[in-house]
This record gives structure tokens, C-alpha cells and sequence, in this order.
């Protein structure tokens, strides 16, 4: 039988340095983390959704005692038994990775900085005539950003440290404080480990039912206040990863939080005539600009239609205008923060 996988929860920060945390605030925050990764994990070897966790859902993980320095705790959850197959083969941080994705795209603030960044990096660079002739590829990389394209992950990352290391008085005006900074740049990093949690297993995260997703994900939107309790006094962070540092796959702070518990996604389809400034394929991610939105917005593609989409969307973004069809995700007032495309309608030139 193969070893159990090691999950790690770490909150830091506050009370939660020195290895303590308020009890009601954690009792909370560990029961709701329990019913996050059962459900998960029930979904990843059944592929169903657990309404409620019984002793035939339950998965029994196994907790380690705290550690002292930050507030740490491991959670051990089994393999499968020999013989038995998971409906879903891959490993449950991966599955964890992919429904945060989900959960928690990268936020409107990281985008916005991101490109400020870009815009300051790409000035620099063109300053200096000897190295921007020696650095071409990376002022293109540059300027599609600053044009409106959405960075990678890992290239969001680089400008995210670029900005903490430079001394340029540009940065400074921007007007972001050294701990918003290292929080962006948090957010990032755990968008990247994201990504290298599932990239290996991209094929069997496309053949789930899209609407089992959209329900697991649902399901699980409400948990995240619960496991993020001992933010309000205790801490002031919390990561899921395997154990060390480099591999966070989830930092969750009390922004992250209010974003999750902000959004709903509508289940009725609108079309949207606008122009696809931008696509992603490995991510699925991409831009659009129309009358109908009051900014730019990022869409993104649910990974069982990347591959049906995918000759769609290039070649939408060849034309100037398109009907995208999609559901809104919208925040608390109503305002819609990004999409999901369900389809593309080319216009007829004519």
C-alpha cells in the first residue's frame, strides 16, 4: 500500500507565532477544515458530491500533535486500499489545488499590480538601451502585459519579486505597503505550486463533469470562513501545503476569505458581444473587453472545454468583436468580477 499524503495547515501571524491559538476560534476552523478535505477527498475516490459526512463518506485522517513556532498542524490522510481505484486518479493535493483555482482565482488587486509592475519594469528596461537589446523576448513579454494581457502565473511571480527587490522610486508611488506586497507576492507563489500540483494531471481533471465541479465547489465556498476562524484574532494567515515552505498551494488571509464568501456564479447562460484581448491555454484564462462590462474582465475556460474551445478562441481573438457565451460571477453587489465561457459565437463580418 502505498504511504498516506502529508497535508499541512499553518497559521502565523498574531498569537498563532508563538504557537497558540483562541480555542473556540480553532475548534471551529478544525472541524470545517476536516469536512473541506473529506469532502474532497470522497468526490476525488467516488466522484460524488457527500451532502453530509457519514461513516461511509468519512475518511479517516489522522492528525499530528501541534508543533511549536507558527501554529502548525499535519494531517495524514490515507491511501486507498489495494485493489480499490479512485474515480478521479489523481494524488488529493491536486484535486485540493484545482477546486481552489476555482475557489479562489487571482485577485482583481494582484492583476492591477502586476501590470503597474510591468509598466515600471518595461520603462526601466527601455531606459537602458544595452541590456533592453539583450532582454528583447522579455520586453515583449512586457508590453503584451501592459497591453492587457494576462500574465502567467510564474511571470506574475517574477514581477511580484522584482517589486520587494528594486530600489526604483516608481514602485514606491504606487502606494502599495511592504506587507501588501509580500501578500501579493504570497498569493502568487501559491498560484504557481498550484499550478505544478495538477499540470501533471490535466487530463484527468478535463474529463470531470463540469457540473459536479461547479457543485463540489458550491459545497465547499461555505467551509472556508469556518477554517479561516482564527483569522479574526489569532492569526493572520494560513497555508495548506505538504509540509515545507516551497510548496503552499493555498495562503488564505482574511482578503482571500472575503473574496470567496463574496462570490456566487449565476447558472444562467448571457452572451456578451465584446473583443478577446487575451488567452492563456495552459491556463485556461484569458481577457475581454466590451460595451456590456464597466472594465476589462478575465474568463476563464473550465478545463472539459479547453480542448473544444480552444480553435475558438484563438480565432476569436483575431476578430474585433464576438458573442461570448458565458455565466457571470458576480460580487456581493451584484457586479460581475469575471466570467465563464461556455461558448463562442464568431460575427459575421458582414
Amino acid at each position: 500500500m502505498s504511504e498516506s499524503e502529508l497535508i499541512r495547515i499553518k497559521f502565523d501571524g498574531g498569537l498563532a507565532t508563538s504557537g497558540q491559538l483562541h480555542f473556540y476560534e480553532y475548534s471551529r476552523s478544525q472541524y470545517a477544515t476536516a469536512r473541506f478535505i473529506a469532502t474532497v477527498e470522497h468526490f476525488r475516490r467516488t466522484s460524488t458530491i457527500a451532502e453530509r459526512i457519514t461513516i461511509s463518506s468519512n475518511v479517516d485522517i489522522i492528525v499530528r500533535s501541534p508543533q511549536q513556532g507558527s501554529f502548525i498542524e499535519d494531517l495524514l490522510v490515507p491511501a486507498i486500499k489495494d485493489g480499490m481505484a479512485a474515480a478521479i486518479s489523481t494524488p488529493l493535493s491536486s484535486l485540493i489545488s484545482y477546486v481552489w483555482h476555482l475557489l479562489a482565482p487571482r485577485s482583481q488587486k494582484a492583476d492591477e499590480a502586476v501590470n503597474q509592475y510591468a509598466q515600471i519594469r518595461l520603462a526601466e528596461l527601455r531606459a537602458d538601451e544595452r541590456r533592453a537589446e539583450q532582454q528583447t523576448e522579455q520586453l515583449r513579454i512586457l508590453q503584451r502585459i501592459v497591453e492587457g494581457e494576462r500574465a502567467t502565473a510564474q511571470q506574475a511571480l517574477d514581477l511580484a519579486a522584482y517589486a520587494l527587490q528594486t530600489g526604483n522610486v516608481a514602485v514606491g508611488r504606487l502606494g502599495y505597503s511592504q506587507q501588501e506586497q509580500l501578500a501579493i507576492k504570497d498569493e502568487l507563489q501559491a498560484e504557481v505550486q498550484r499550478e505544478k500540483e495538477f499540470e501533471a494531471y490535466q487530463d484527468q481533471l478535463e474529463q470531470v463533469d463540469e457540473e459536479k465541479i461547479s457543485r463540489l465547489t458550491s459545497r465547499l465556498r461555505p467551509m472556508v470562513s469556518e477554517m479561516a476562524l482564527p483569522l479574526r484574532r489569532s492569526a493572520e494567515k494560513m497555508s495548506i501545503s505538504h509540509g515545507t515552505k516551497e510548496t503552499v498551494y493555498a495562503h488564505i488571509d482574511k482578503s482571500i476569505v472575503s473574496q470567496i464568501q463574496s462570490r456566487s456564479t449565476e447558472e444562467d447562460i448571457i452572451e456578451v458581444i465584446g473583443h478577446v484581448k487575451s488567452y492563456d491555454r495552459d491556463s485556461g484564462v484569458g481577457k475581454v473587453t466590451s460595451d456590456q462590462l464597466i472594465r476589462v474582465l478575465n474568463f476563464s475556460v473550465p478545463p472539459g472545454d479547453r480542448r473544444r474551445l480552444r480553435d475558438k478562441v484563438l480565432d476569436a481573438m483575431r476578430k474585433e468583436k464576438v458573442v461570448l457565451l458565458c455565466r457571470r460571477i458576480l460580487d456581493e453587489s451584484g457586479l460581475p468580477t469575471s466570467l465563464i465561457l461556455v461558448d463562442v459565437k464568431i460575427v459575421s463580418d458582414g
